[in-house]
């Protein structure tokens, strides 16, 4: 089992054609889909989901108030509380929910708002980077060989 992994998370935003929302079920019960056609769109039931990085090796020191939302996912039939790292980018089009990745096959990225300067970081010192001029970015390794 890996560290880090992709998973569906709940985003704002407008559901469109091509969005993949969770959607309330009778019974309570919810479940992942895609939007197909505008007649799908139920924004009563629905909730927009992204794709993120997920990390098993959560940083307690980051979680401390009642405001953080400490999410549980089942792993290989075991609950586990993972940390919500980063959207993964629409350009990873290969990801699905559930792939685990190494640290090797992540590019962490910071880019700087003022400058536009982009430099690659270590995974340690990408999570711990906590100045707000700095958006966090990444790359996946995509099976073509390059990163996306």
């Amino acid at each position: 089992m890996k560290d880090l992994f992709a998973k569906y998370i709940v985003v704002e935003g407008d559901i469109k054609v091509g969005d993949i929302v969770l959607e309330e079920l009778n019974g309570g019960n919810w479940e992942l889909f895609e939007i197909h056609t505008l007649e799908d769109i139920d924004n009563e039931k629905q909730r927009k989901c992204k794709l993120h990085l997920c990390t098993l090796n959560v940083d307690w020191t980051k979680i401390h108030t009642r405001e953080t939302h400490v999410p549980f996912v089942q792993k290989n039939g075991e609950p586990s509380i993972f940390q919500v790292l980063v959207q993964i980018p629409d350009s990873a089009k290969w990801v699905r929910e559930g792939d685990e990745f190494d640290e090797d096959q992540i590019e962490f990225r910071i880019y700087d708002k003022g400058t536009g300067f982009q430099a690659p970081m270590k995974m340690k010192n990408w999570i711990d980077e906590d100045n707000p001029i700095y958006l966090k970015t990444i790359k996946i390794l995509g099976p073509c060989g390059h990163y996306h």
